[in-house]
């Protein structure tokens, strides 16, 4: 198998031909971002930042899904946006960030639509207060992020043709569990005036499914499940992607609306355009970080093992792995190796 495939190639697993990036209630996003009634919505466009912008003490990330919005605080999803059977755009909200401990298992979320918060946990239903609630919801949520997403939060800072967080990956038949990648990160081919789509998994440098005390670290088998996944629907991905791009060029034409000017990299709104081809490089890349984080709401640091010299060697050397890093302070640059 090639290093480096390409859109073109015919899919051989009809479930990565549901991987979707759409988007068919923008006009009724449009209306809210519009309205004159402060809302919901346009708070959640006041908080996002763009990759390539820090997001401070409230920024949140953006990622298209099929049909609906996630917004993320350092990979806790922050707020759902979707659309209710009457089409009319909601939200929803774990009810932990709304101060409700431990819901039951399968109704761990409230619904916002209009001004109030529904739950059949709620013994009655919570108000939603424009430019105050979603700035709470946000500091409960970042409280409970992890280590390693502190990290690849920090990374899209430096990355500003990211275009996707948190992929959650078609399932291929009898695969358990579900197949998630950290990061999708547009680049300009240096050999044509293509731009290429690479997809990188992260990890901090204390986690052990990346030693080498076993024939195979555990991180390869993930790395190869995504490729194999990537490789079974290039030409989709592709399609899918640039579909993506367009929908962030609308979105951040909306974000105009509510005083938020977002900044888009060229490679994303070139995409968007139909400028140039887009194509996906199959085979993910590593990238690994150590040093000073914050991790649910406290100061941690990521130490490296004796032996890291030896286990980077044997994921480069003997499986091949293209790896950045290890970083220990910015920028994250990742680039094509």
């Amino acid at each position: 198998m090639s290093a480096t495939k390409r859109a073109g190639a015919k899919s051989q697993d009809q479930s990565v031909d549901k991987f979707r990036r759409r988007l068919e209630g923008i006009a009724e996003l449009e209306m809210l971002a519009r309205s004159k009634v402060p809302n919901w919505w346009q708070d959640l466009l006041r908080h996002w930042r763009p990759a390539g912008e820090s997001a401070g003490n409230d920024g949140l990330r953006l990622a298209i899904r099929d049909n609906y919005l996630n917004f993320y605080r350092k990979g806790q999803s922050v707020a759902r946006v979707h659309f209710g059977k009457d089409g009319l755009p909601c939200a929803s909200v774990h009810l932990e960030y709304l101060g409700v401990k431990k819901p039951p298992k399968g109704k761990e979320y409230a619904r916002l639509q209009g001004d109030v918060f529904v739950s059949r946990v709620l013994a009655e239903s919570i108000s939603f207060h424009a430019g105050h609630t979603i700035t709470d919801i946000i500091k409960e949520a970042e409280s409970h992020a992890g280590t390693e997403k502190h990290f690849v939060d920090i990374a899209l800072d430096d990355n500003p043709a990211a275009v996707d967080l948190e992929i959650g990956l078609p399932k291929p038949p009898g695969l358990k569990g579900a197949q998630r990648i950290d990061l999708a990160i547009l680049e300009k081919r240096p050999d044509s005036n293509q731009i290429e789509l690479v997809f990188w998994e992260a990890k901090t440098i204390d986690d052990p499914r990346l030693k080498s005390s076993d024939p195979k670290p555990e991180v390869i088998c993930q790395l190869r499940t995504y490729e194999k996944i990537l490789s079974e629907g290039l030409d989709n991905f592709a399609r899918q992607y640039k579909e993506t791009c367009a929908l962030l060029v609308e979105l951040s034409k909306m974000a105009g609306h509510c005083d938020n000017n977002v900044k888009l990299s060229e490679l994303v709104t070139a995409v968007a355009r139909g400028e140039t081809i887009l194509t996906i490089d199959a085979k993910p890349r590593l990238v690994i970080f150590e040093g000073q984080a914050i991790a649910k709401g406290e100061k941690v640091t990521v130490k490296r093992v004796a032996a890291w010299d030896q286990h980077q060697r044997k994921l480069t050397e003997d499986f091949g792995v293209v790896l950045a890093g290890p970083f220990s302070r910015q920028p994250y640059d990742l680039i094509r190796q």
